[in-house]
């Protein structure tokens, strides 16, 4: 199935994201819960993520949207300056295409 969607993705005409752009993801998510001691799951629920691409330390990461509402995701705990680019947060350019 990877493959299929790789080759379906190789396939597509669209350019680049441009750094003005953001790299959205939408996954579904599901909460669960042991506090009883018993897995309680909740029910399946969309999740959108936009990734900002700009480069340099960055205190607004991009946002996330679920269950109805919209929070923005934040320089990491300690990044006064802004989060910079490495293994947390990965600049999409430099990664192979």
């Amino acid at each position: 199935m990877l493959h299929r969607i790789s080759d379906a993705a190789a396939k597509s005409n669209t350019g680049p994201v441009r750094d003005d752009q953001f790299v959205h993801v939408r996954s579904q998510v599901q909460d669960s819960d042991l506090t009883s001691g018993k897995l309680v799951t909740g029910p399946l629920q969309e999740r959108e993520i936009r990734y900002a691409r700009k480069p340099g330390p960055l205190k607004k990461l991009g946002y996330i949207r679920q269950d109805g509402d919209t929070l923005p995701i934040n320089a990491e705990f300690g990044d006064t300056d802004g989060t910079r680019e490495g293994l947390t947060r990965i600049r999409w350019r430099s990664v192979p295409q």
